[in-house]
């Protein structure tokens, strides 16, 4: 089972990473899976990847392009985990391009989305419907 990880950024987790940690180490133990595509932006991405390093779970680390700065990079270093660049450059068509990437590699899509239409997780999101890729997601961000 490959699981493709999409949420947003701690801004709009509400001060419920530790309810989305929780959730993701349950789904993880639910769906046994052998590796976990993240996107490496902070907050669900750098959550997710931490759970599934504690739990032994293989990351492919997903960037859209390479940079000198990411987040997460110890991660990234870890073994067992692969690193890939999506696109040479950078543009905010390389984030898409990364976000489809994974969906189009993954069995199913764990999201943490907090039920506004528009930006990166609800396009990922949109983009897995439209591909027949499961969803599971996280309901505590909604209203």
């Amino acid at each position: 089972m490959k699981i493709a990880i999409t949420g947003h950024r701690p801004s709009r987790l509400k001060g419920q990473e530790k309810r989305i940690k929780e959730w993701f180490k349950h789904q993880f133990k639910k769906y046994n899976p052998d590796v976990v595509y993240i996107g490496m932006a902070q907050g669900v991405d750098q959550i997710a990847g931490m759970v599934a390093k504690d739990m032994g779970i293989p990351l492919i680390c997903c960037y859209p392009f390479p940079k000198n700065n990411y987040h997460a990079v110890e991660l990234a270093l870890m073994e067992n985990n692969e690193v890939l660049y999506i696109n040479e450059q950078g543009s905010r068509k390389a984030y898409a391009d990364r976000d489809r990437f994974m969906v189009d590699s993954a069995d199913m899509v764990l999201c943490v989305w907090d039920g506004l239409p528009g930006g990166g997780t609800w396009l990922t999101k949109e983009y897995a419907k439209k591909k027949n890729v499961p969803i599971i997601e996280y309901e505590g961000l909604k209203k």
